[in-house]
């Protein structure tokens, strides 16, 4: 994988791309040891429904090594499936404002 393939993954797009000393600077790829991923709905399966993009399922897919995954939203924001498709990842925790979770040690939700 190149620099600039690098860049795609972390910004989405392949437009305008600058050198260094302009608008960005070339990096390495990082290898994070966890994220932390905004969730508009998730499952007792620890399934998420995100904004719609796709980046963090394929940002944790392409990754060297999976990073734990950390799903974050709202008590409100818990159904019972979310019908997850091929393509989605489950999260290893997910955190809400709520007293009860979802986590990777149990497939139903404790209170």
């Amino acid at each position: 994988m190149s620099a600039r393939d690098d860049l795609y993954w972390a910004f989405g797009t392949d437009a305008d791309f600058v050198d260094d000393d302009q608008r960005i600077a070339w990096r390495e790829a990082l290898d994070p040891d966890a994220l932390i991923v905004p969730l508009v709905g998730f499952d007792p399966q620890r399934f998420r429904l995100g904004y719609g993009g796709g980046y963090y399922d394929r940002t944790i897919a392409a990754a060297a090594r999976r990073p734990y995954c950390v799903g974050l939203g709202f008590e409100e924001a818990r159904l019972e499936s979310i019908f997850p498709q091929a393509h989605d990842i489950p999260m290893d925790l997910i955190v809400t404002d709520g007293v009860s979770g979802v986590d990777r040690r149990s497939e139903s939700c404790s209170t």
